[in-house]
């Protein structure tokens, strides 16, 4: 019995140190980990729109309860002090899941400088194409004037994207958030 005892409290200290130097190495590095995922965002969001100086989240300004779900965050690109630039956050909803998507906005030519996939859960091999710079360069310089479409042929206007073979659901889900961006971009940057 007395053994048990003896076990168990050794056990008990040995469990407590070690959740000691869990904790201590976890408040160590928190802020390093939350500096290196900052930095990792605004790379991510400058590779949407690249030409800025600085880039600041401004989604409690744009955001509000009328704005539609999908759009998560915004951010305005800056030269100077002159803002070039809106880069939005949208998750609208795919085959399999929420598709995040940032998009980026020219605000002097009025648009689409360029998207990018953050994360999707789509059918591997088919809806996660939409990942693909093949497709994501189909909305690439799309102006912000006309809603965007998806057509299965090749299009026939400007605003058409042409959809990822055997995944329309993704396509259009893709081309849903992008929409909803290109709507708040005209009501609050349009020109």
């Amino acid at each position: 019995m007395r053994d048990i005892i003896k076990l168990g409290v050794y056990l008990l200290i040995i469990g407590a140190l070690a959740g000691i130097g869990v904790a201590y190495v976890n408040n160590s590095t928190e802020p390093i980990i939350t500096e290196s995922a900052a930095e990792e965002k605004i790379a991510g969001l400058k590779e949407v729109y690249p030409d800025s100086d600085k880039i600041e989240d401004e989604t409690d300004k744009y955001v509000n309860s009328s704005t539609p779900t999908e759009i998560k965050e915004v951010n305005v690109a800056y030269q100077g002090s002159e803002p070039v630039g809106v880069i939005y956050t949208v998750e609208p909803k795919g085959y399999s899941g929420p598709i995040s998507t940032v998009v980026g906005f020219d605000i002097e030519k009025q648009e689409i400088t360029r998207i990018k996939i953050l994360s999707q859960s789509e059918t591997p091999g088919l809806g996660d194409q939409c990942q693909a710079p093949w497709f994501l360069e189909r909305f690439q310089g799309k102006k912000a004037a006309q809603p965007l479409k998806v057509t299965k042929k090749e299009p026939a206007r400007a605003n058409e994207i042409v959809a990822i073979t055997a995944s329309t659901i993704t396509s259009e889900a893709v081309t849903h958030g992008v929409n909803a961006a290109r709507e708040h971009f005209l009501e609050h940057f349009g020109q």
